[in-house]
């Protein structure tokens, strides 16, 4: 941990002392989301007291990485009742959170394929197991999609592995909202924006009705400031993608 500090120390000012106890206290906390989710499967069956106290604890972590992440604003934006907390968020890139979050969201492959398993057959405990693990995998989406909210290298880093993320927007897990702030008011990320994803957005409104992917569709088109560089062929493909479906 000594090593990691001082790592982040050259490449971040950490100006008060309260700023060092602080990424200390994050960097223990990685370490043991780290380790939580590479043994996951020892644990995540829920079968002892202690599997769940660690299930817990990686919860509890999930929540307070999303809460470091965002700050109360002073007055409502919008609909919006925090802004994100960029010091904390580039503090979390420089500690490598990313790479621990990825490792958490590896547990999706233990759901398996459920459309080839009746819920009906399915054992009680099993079903609470496995809405376990889909309330895991939604507590890291939240913090993910707060790691990146307005953060062009976060962003960045996000989008490196976009193809996570799509892979399972009709999970019901939140992807959707990653998603939508890796492009948000990032008119770079915009325009690399994969063409099949506009029709895989369109095909999920219309097969599942889910209204959090408009989510995607809406983050293309915001635009920071009125006079923020035109979209309109942003536009065109939503609404045409849209018609088409």
């Amino acid at each position: 941990r000594a090593d990691m500090l001082e790592d982040i120390s050259h490449s971040q000012l950490l100006v008060r002392s309260e700023d060092e106890e602080t990424a200390r206290e994050l960097i223990g906390k990685l370490e043991d989301l780290q380790s939580s989710a590479e043994q996951a499967e020892l644990w995540a069956e829920l079968k002892t007291s202690e599997d769940n106290a660690i299930n817990e604890k990686v919860k509890g972590i999930l929540r307070y990485l999303a809460s470091r992440c965002r700050i109360k604003t002073s007055k409502l934006n919008g609909t919006q009742l925090y802004r994100p907390a960029a010091k904390y968020q580039n503090l979390l890139r420089n500690l490598g959170v990313f790479e621990v979050a990825m490792t958490v969201l590896e547990l999706e492959a233990s759901l398996g394929d459920e459309d080839d398993e009746d819920e009906g057959s399915k054992d009680p405990r099993e079903i609470d197991v496995q809405e376990n693990t889909r309330e895991i995998l939604r507590l890291c989406n939240i913090f993910l999609s707060w790691f990146v909210k307005h953060n062009p290298k976060n962003q960045e880093l996000a989008f490196g592995r976009l193809d996570v993320f799509t892979d399972y927007l009709s999970g019901g897990f939140g992807a959707s909202k990653v998603v939508s702030e890796i492009f948000r008011g990032n008119e770079k990320l915009v325009k690399q924006f994969p063409p099949k994803l506009y029709t895989q957005c369109a095909d999920l409104l219309v097969t599942e009705m889910n209204p959090d992917i408009l989510d995607v569709f809406e983050a293309l088109m915001w635009m920071p400031t009125h006079d923020a560089p035109n979209n309109y062929q942003v536009q065109q493909n939503i609404f045409k993608v849209l018609t088409d479906t």
